[in-house]
């Protein structure tokens, strides 16, 4: 066994922080591809994330991600102990030099861990925590994010979402984002600045991650049913038992719900919710404006021509994406999925491309339900969710009552002007889509508490 390294790093969320910190990492390497790395760890707990450099003379130079991402032990998680041990094979040859080859460990403290999450779905875990892993990019992520279906079936994976003061313009001044009656003020642009940081989903519910926790299928479409988005579910079936008439936001999901059996999985150490209507629209737009799409693109649409846009071709499942099948032999609601093939109705999740955050299928597909009642008029909240925090059956004004919540991003069987980011309707808490097109997407402020 051979010392090739001996590296100090002590890094989170692109800050230096005073603690934790971690010292006397050493990497070593079997006469095999098996390489160990063992440091010593400051003011725990943390997460702990690894990553290798090389050096040919002149710079460190960060390796990909992915010649890590089989490593196990005390990394990509929360460490409580004053020392640690990770052990690896190298996805890709390690240069013979030891010299130029040393391992980077990261101590992320946990009010800003690393930008991915991936939680757990499947009953029976040793413990709450031992379902949750942290990841430094996709690469790191076991597998690959698409190259592993564990992460559309029994894991779900999270983003973070860096808002927290980033002032943004929410809505749409329909210079090129039209709407169904033209210019809509319920869509009036506002200036919102969020006061937190959160992850949300890189992928929609799916009907294969809904099976693991409620043990039973849904949805209308049925053919190759694992991986695709779930579709057919209403407010009520996130929030609460799907035949109680649900248990409205803020007070907590019940145990039976969708989002319940989640925090139960979590030990209750994790938060996990539906966004708020500003929350999702931010994550949506990943950091553009109106008029534009998710990826930089200019909208090409307008109220004239609202049914299609190249760009939106690339970005979700929309009408203007879809086989003709559907609507020339589907008459029957309800067996509607006896004529779907893949290529019709809700899509194989991640089938189309992110956005420029990473995000999956946010626009087109289902449309997604958030925490706010809806409301013509939302400019006076600057994001904040419109529910009124001592009556949860009240707008946030405490005394319009809430009728139906507010659904996003449009859904496979839309027009493109439906799939916007600012594109905003109310539905009511029971109703599932007359098209089987209401889904979820979520979301928690933070990994363990």
């Amino acid at each position: 066994m051979k010392d090739l390294s001996l590296f100090m790093f002590v890094l989170a969320g692109g800050a230096v922080f005073a603690s934790p910190s971690v010292s006397n990492v050493v990497l070593s390497q079997n006469d095999g591809r098996e390489c160990t790395v063992t440091y010593d760890l400051a003011e725990a707990p943390a997460v702990i994330t690894l990553s290798m450099e090389t050096n040919s003379g002149s710079a460190w130079v960060a390796m990909d991600d992915k010649v890590v991402s089989r490593a196990m032990g005390d990394v990509n998680r929360k460490i409580a102990a004053s020392s640690g041990r990770i052990t690896f094979v190298a996805e890709c040859d390690l240069p013979e030099n030891s010299a130029s080859v040393r391992a980077v460990v990261t101590a992320w403290p946990m009010d800003d861990t690393p930008d991915y999450m991936v939680f757990s779905l499947a009953a029976g875990a040793a413990s709450a925590e031992d379902r949750v892993r942290y990841y430094t990019s996709t690469n790191a992520i076991p597998g690959g994010l698409l190259g592993n279906v564990e992460y559309r079936t029994c894991s779900m994976v999270f983003r973070k979402i860096r808002a927290k003061g980033v002032k943004w313009m929410m809505g749409a001044d329909h210079v090129a984002e039209p709407s169904g009656k033209g210019y809509d003020p319920r869509e009036d642009p506002h200036e919102v600045t969020l006061d937190r940081n959160y992850y949300i989903g890189v992928f929609p519910l799916t009907q294969g991650q809904l099976r693991v926790l409620l043990g039973t299928w849904a949805g209308g479409f049925s053919i190759d049913r694992t991986l695709r988005i779930q579709d057919a579910l209403f407010y009520n079936t996130y929030q609460s038992n799907p035949c109680a008439r649900g248990t409205p936001y803020p007070d907590a999901p019940s145990s039976a719900s969708i989002l319940g059996v989640m925090r139960t999985r979590s030990g209750n150490l994790i938060d996990f919710d539906l966004p708020s209507e500003a929350e999702w629209e931010f994550a949506c737009r990943a950091g553009y404006g109106d008029n534009t799409w998710p990826t930089g693109v200019d909208m090409q649409m307008t109220y004239a021509v609202r049914l299609t846009d190249p760009e939106l071709d690339r970005l979700g499942r929309y009408k203007g994406t879809n086989a003709d099948m559907w609507w020339t032999g589907s008459t029957d609601s309800l067996n509607r999925s006896l004529y779907q093939g893949v290529e019709n109705g809700t899509p194989v999740a991640g089938s189309y491309m992110p956005n420029a955050w990473g995000l999956y299928d946010m626009l087109g597909g289902v449309a997604e339900l958030c925490n706010d009642w809806y409301s013509q008029s939302i400019t006076a909240l600057n994001g904040a969710v419109n529910v009124s925090p001592s009556d949860p059956t009240k707008m946030a004004d405490g005394v319009t009552d809430g009728t139906s919540r507010v659904r996003k991003g449009g859904s496979w069987h839309e027009n493109a002007f439906v799939c916007r980011p600012a594109y905003r309707e109310g539905v009511g808490p029971s109703y599932m889509g007359d098209w089987h097109d209401s889904g979820m997407r979520v979301k928690c402020y933070m990994g363990l508490r």
